[in-house]
């Protein structure tokens, strides 16, 4: 299951609290190996979870959620990921100072991001081949034709409406238009104070911006794109719901991001994707090479399902 969502949270994480490292090279170019001696704490008690023997504590995982503002789920998971990253910077032999495990444990992790992650996915690493390929899979997210928001108050005609009926819907609807039209810009008053008897019901609701793409009836859409905006369209519309009167709230003018324009922002997304992509893979491989016991294993499962939510 992929944990891309817990990975970008550890890496904001980790960034809050510890300054990143300076460089120390890739994966081969790393410093001898440095020996540890495997921890000695077991799960059970107060220790839910250990990584190489290195326990984690109910109170852990309650001082990270609370700090962290997460679920103990997601708390718990995100320290396993972060001892892990800690005993391979161990073994590579980076070292600090700090007072606390939990605090050494962190830059040390930080230090490892730092070399195995940041250092590798830069914004210069990012091929342009790739950001073209996003800027073509979002193509909605960069052009956007003219769309309109607009308000408008229906007189429903229930289905299988004879002829009086649509000829008393029509009626109501151009005295409503007529006092609407009078009203403007105050239309709401209109709409909010209109009637209309059984078995005809009155509805009025606000719509989001459209195009001219056929996502309403053509009756509808057309009086919507021949209509200003702060404007009232001086007919009453008939779709097969019923009798309209409509209100043009806004114009959105049409929007065209040329890839070049668009550029900076896709790249610093694909930083962080990948960025992502790379710590999970390498949070899987340390996972796989190291011990990890936890206490339960229902509340082990619930913690990676929360993380790949």
């Amino acid at each position: 299951m992929q944990r891309i969502p817990g990975v970008i949270f550890l890496l904001f994480s980790l960034s809050l609290f510890i300054p990143t490292a300076p460089g120390c090279g890739d994966e081969d170019a790393a410093g001898p190996a440095a020996p540890r001696p495997l921890g000695t704490d077991r799960v059970g008690g107060m220790v839910v979870a250990t990584v190489d023997g290195v326990g984690i504590t109910i109170t852990d995982v309650e001082e990270h959620a609370r700090s962290a503002s997460v679920t103990p789920g997601r708390a718990l998971a995100d320290l396993i990921d972060t001892e892990l990253l800690a005993a391979e910077a161990r073994r590579r032999g980076y070292g600090d100072r700090r007072p606390t495990r939990a605090a050494r444990a962190r830059a040390r992790a930080r230090e490892l991001l730092s070399t195995q992650v940041e250092d590798v996915v830069t914004a210069a690493s990012i091929p342009n081949a790739e950001i073209a390929a996003r800027y073509e899979r979002d193509a909605p997210r960069y052009h956007q034709e003219e769309r309109r928001r607009s308000r408008h108050l229906l007189v429903r005609v229930p289905d299988g409406g004879d002829a009086a009926t649509w000829a008393l819907a029509e009626a109501i609807a151009q005295d409503i238009l007529r006092e609407a039209v009078a009203a403007v810009p105050d239309v709401e008053s209109v709409f909010e104070t209109a009637t209309a008897p059984a078995p005809l019901r009155i509805r009025t609701e606000s719509l989001d911006p459209v195009a001219r793409d056929g996502s309403f009836q053509a009756e509808y859409e057309e009086a919507l794109f021949a209509t200003e905006p702060g404007e009232v369209y001086p007919g009453v519309v008939r779709t097969s719901f019923g009798m309209h009167v409509v209100f043009v709230e806004e114009i959105v003018p049409a929007m065209h991001v040329s890839l070049e324009e668009a550029t900076p922002g896709i790249r610093e997304d694909l930083v962080v994707e990948n960025r992502a992509e790379r710590t999970a893979d390498l949070l899987r491989r340390l996972g796989e090479a190291r011990p990890v016991e936890v206490l339960d294993a229902v509340f082990a499962r619930a913690s990676v399902m929360e993380l790949g939510s």
